[in-house]
Protein backbone atom coordinates (compact mmCIF):
# COMPACT_ATOMS: atom_id res chain seq x y z
CA UNK A 1 0.00 0.00 0.00
CA UNK A 2 1.39 3.33 -1.06
CA UNK A 3 -0.34 6.45 0.24
CA UNK A 4 1.35 9.50 -1.25
CA UNK A 5 0.42 13.15 -1.00
CA UNK A 6 2.40 13.83 -4.21
CA UNK A 7 3.08 12.08 -7.54
CA UNK A 8 4.49 8.56 -7.53
CA UNK A 9 7.46 8.27 -9.87
CA UNK A 10 8.73 4.89 -10.99
CA UNK A 11 12.22 5.30 -12.46
CA UNK A 12 13.24 1.92 -13.86
CA UNK A 13 16.71 2.02 -15.39
CA UNK A 14 16.09 -1.50 -16.73
CA UNK A 15 13.12 -0.11 -18.71
CA UNK A 16 10.59 -2.60 -17.27
CA UNK A 17 8.00 -2.66 -14.52
CA UNK A 18 7.06 -6.27 -13.85
CA UNK A 19 3.85 -7.52 -12.20
CA UNK A 20 4.01 -10.94 -10.51
CA UNK A 21 1.65 -13.15 -8.53
CA UNK A 22 3.40 -15.67 -6.22
CA UNK A 23 6.54 -15.41 -8.36
CA UNK A 24 4.77 -15.89 -11.72
CA UNK A 25 4.94 -12.95 -14.12
CA UNK A 26 1.42 -11.79 -15.03
CA UNK A 27 2.36 -8.74 -17.09
CA UNK A 28 4.72 -5.88 -17.49
CA UNK A 29 5.19 -2.37 -18.75
CA UNK A 30 8.32 -1.85 -20.78
CA UNK A 31 9.91 1.18 -22.38
CA UNK A 32 11.93 1.29 -25.57
CA UNK A 33 13.01 4.75 -26.65
CA UNK A 34 9.84 6.85 -26.39
CA UNK A 35 7.54 3.83 -26.85
CA UNK A 36 5.67 2.18 -23.97
CA UNK A 37 4.45 -1.42 -24.22
CA UNK A 38 1.87 -2.93 -21.86
CA UNK A 39 1.93 -6.70 -22.11
CA UNK A 40 0.06 -9.62 -20.59
CA UNK A 41 2.60 -12.36 -19.91
CA UNK A 42 0.36 -15.42 -19.40
CA UNK A 43 -0.46 -17.28 -22.63
CA UNK A 44 -3.94 -16.52 -24.05
CA UNK A 45 -4.91 -14.27 -21.13
CA UNK A 46 -6.83 -11.19 -22.14
CA UNK A 47 -6.22 -7.47 -21.70
CA UNK A 48 -9.15 -5.50 -20.27
CA UNK A 49 -9.81 -1.78 -19.99
CA UNK A 50 -12.47 -1.30 -17.33
CA UNK A 51 -14.42 1.69 -16.15
CA UNK A 52 -17.30 2.87 -13.97
CA UNK A 53 -20.57 3.59 -15.80
CA UNK A 54 -23.13 5.12 -13.40
CA UNK A 55 -21.84 2.99 -10.51
CA UNK A 56 -21.50 -0.26 -12.51
CA UNK A 57 -18.14 -1.75 -13.40
CA UNK A 58 -17.88 -2.38 -17.15
CA UNK A 59 -15.33 -3.89 -19.51
CA UNK A 60 -15.05 -0.97 -21.95
CA UNK A 61 -12.47 -2.72 -24.16
CA UNK A 62 -11.44 -6.36 -24.23
CA UNK A 63 -8.49 -7.60 -26.28
CA UNK A 64 -8.73 -11.37 -26.70
CA UNK A 65 -5.18 -12.73 -26.78
CA UNK A 66 -6.36 -16.23 -27.73
CA UNK A 67 -7.63 -14.60 -30.97
CA UNK A 68 -4.43 -12.66 -31.77
CA UNK A 69 -5.74 -9.55 -30.00
CA UNK A 70 -9.25 -9.33 -31.48
CA UNK A 71 -10.84 -6.18 -30.01
CA UNK A 72 -14.31 -6.20 -28.45
CA UNK A 73 -15.91 -2.91 -27.51
CA UNK A 74 -18.74 -2.82 -24.96
CA UNK A 75 -20.55 -0.16 -26.96
CA UNK A 76 -20.14 2.05 -30.02
CA UNK A 77 -16.92 2.94 -31.75
CA UNK A 78 -17.01 6.57 -32.85
CA UNK A 79 -14.78 8.44 -35.23
CA UNK A 80 -15.03 12.21 -35.73
CA UNK A 81 -15.71 13.73 -39.15
CA UNK A 82 -12.90 12.90 -41.59
CA UNK A 83 -11.60 10.19 -39.23
CA UNK A 84 -11.45 6.86 -41.04
CA UNK A 85 -11.84 3.16 -40.39
CA UNK A 86 -8.98 1.76 -42.48
CA UNK A 87 -8.51 -1.92 -43.31
CA UNK A 88 -5.92 -3.86 -45.28
CA UNK A 89 -2.14 -3.91 -45.08
CA UNK A 90 -1.91 -1.08 -47.59
CA UNK A 91 -4.97 0.75 -46.24
CA UNK A 92 -6.99 -0.43 -49.25
CA UNK A 93 -10.45 -0.02 -47.67
CA UNK A 94 -11.63 3.18 -46.00
CA UNK A 95 -14.99 3.98 -44.42
CA UNK A 96 -15.52 7.57 -43.34
CA UNK A 97 -17.81 10.59 -43.07
CA UNK A 98 -16.69 14.09 -44.05
CA UNK A 99 -19.39 16.03 -42.18
CA UNK A 100 -21.73 16.06 -45.18
CA UNK A 101 -21.45 12.71 -47.00
CA UNK A 102 -20.42 9.16 -46.11
CA UNK A 103 -17.95 7.12 -48.15
CA UNK A 104 -16.71 3.56 -48.64
CA UNK A 105 -13.51 3.70 -50.70
CA UNK A 106 -12.04 0.47 -52.04
CA UNK A 107 -8.64 0.83 -53.72
CA UNK A 108 -8.15 -2.77 -54.84
CA UNK A 109 -10.17 -5.72 -56.10
CA UNK A 110 -13.97 -5.88 -56.00
CA UNK A 111 -16.16 -4.43 -53.27
CA UNK A 112 -18.45 -7.31 -52.31
CA UNK A 113 -21.50 -7.02 -50.09
CA UNK A 114 -22.41 -10.56 -49.04
CA UNK A 115 -25.42 -11.85 -47.19
CA UNK A 116 -26.99 -15.30 -46.68
CA UNK A 117 -30.45 -13.85 -47.37
CA UNK A 118 -31.90 -10.88 -49.22
CA UNK A 119 -30.03 -7.60 -49.74
CA UNK A 120 -32.05 -4.43 -49.14
CA UNK A 121 -31.38 -0.73 -49.54
CA UNK A 122 -33.90 1.56 -47.86
CA UNK A 123 -34.13 5.23 -47.01
CA UNK A 124 -34.18 6.43 -43.39
CA UNK A 125 -37.99 6.00 -43.31
CA UNK A 126 -37.51 2.34 -44.34
CA UNK A 127 -38.98 2.90 -47.83
CA UNK A 128 -37.59 0.36 -50.31
CA UNK A 129 -35.02 1.55 -52.82
CA UNK A 130 -33.42 -1.75 -53.96
CA UNK A 131 -34.30 -5.35 -53.10
CA UNK A 132 -32.10 -8.23 -54.29
CA UNK A 133 -33.67 -11.55 -53.35
CA UNK A 134 -31.43 -14.54 -52.67
CA UNK A 135 -31.50 -16.69 -55.81
CA UNK A 136 -34.31 -14.64 -57.32
CA UNK A 137 -35.45 -11.31 -58.59
CA UNK A 138 -34.00 -7.85 -58.16
CA UNK A 139 -36.34 -4.91 -57.77
CA UNK A 140 -35.66 -1.21 -58.19
CA UNK A 141 -37.96 1.36 -56.62
CA UNK A 142 -38.74 5.02 -57.18
CA UNK A 143 -40.15 6.88 -54.20
CA UNK A 144 -41.04 3.54 -52.57
CA UNK A 145 -42.87 2.17 -55.66
CA UNK A 146 -41.48 -0.78 -57.63
CA UNK A 147 -40.48 0.27 -61.15
CA UNK A 148 -38.20 -2.51 -62.45
CA UNK A 149 -38.20 -6.20 -61.57
CA UNK A 150 -35.90 -8.86 -63.03
CA UNK A 151 -37.45 -12.23 -63.90
CA UNK A 152 -36.25 -15.53 -65.33
CA UNK A 153 -37.32 -14.29 -68.78
CA UNK A 154 -35.92 -10.76 -68.50
CA UNK A 155 -37.40 -7.69 -66.80
CA UNK A 156 -40.81 -6.27 -65.98
CA UNK A 157 -41.23 -2.51 -66.01
CA UNK A 158 -43.98 -0.72 -64.12
CA UNK A 159 -44.70 2.59 -65.81
CA UNK A 160 -43.02 4.04 -68.88
CA UNK A 161 -39.65 2.83 -70.19
CA UNK A 162 -37.66 5.14 -72.43
CA UNK A 163 -34.42 4.58 -74.27
CA UNK A 164 -32.94 3.04 -77.41
CA UNK A 165 -34.12 -0.39 -78.56
CA UNK A 166 -31.84 -2.64 -80.60
CA UNK A 167 -33.55 -5.57 -82.35
CA UNK A 168 -32.26 -8.99 -83.40
CA UNK A 169 -30.28 -9.22 -86.64
CA UNK A 170 -33.40 -10.40 -88.48
CA UNK A 171 -35.27 -7.26 -87.39
CA UNK A 172 -37.73 -9.18 -85.17
CA UNK A 173 -39.31 -7.43 -82.25
CA UNK A 174 -41.88 -8.72 -79.75
CA UNK A 175 -44.45 -6.38 -78.23
CA UNK A 176 -47.80 -7.10 -76.59
CA UNK A 177 -50.72 -6.58 -79.00
CA UNK A 178 -52.43 -4.19 -76.59
CA UNK A 179 -49.53 -1.73 -76.69
CA UNK A 180 -48.79 0.92 -79.29
CA UNK A 181 -45.56 1.00 -81.25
Amino acid sequence: IIDASHDIVLDAAGNEIIFKDAGTEIGHISMSGNNITIKTAVSNEDFLVQGNDDGSSIDALWLDMSEAGTAYFNHDVRVYDNGKFIAGTGGDLEIYHNGTDSFIDNATGDLKLRTPNNFRVTDLSNNKMILCQDGGETQLYHNGSEKLNTTVAGVNVTGKATGTLTTDNDGSFDIAASNNF
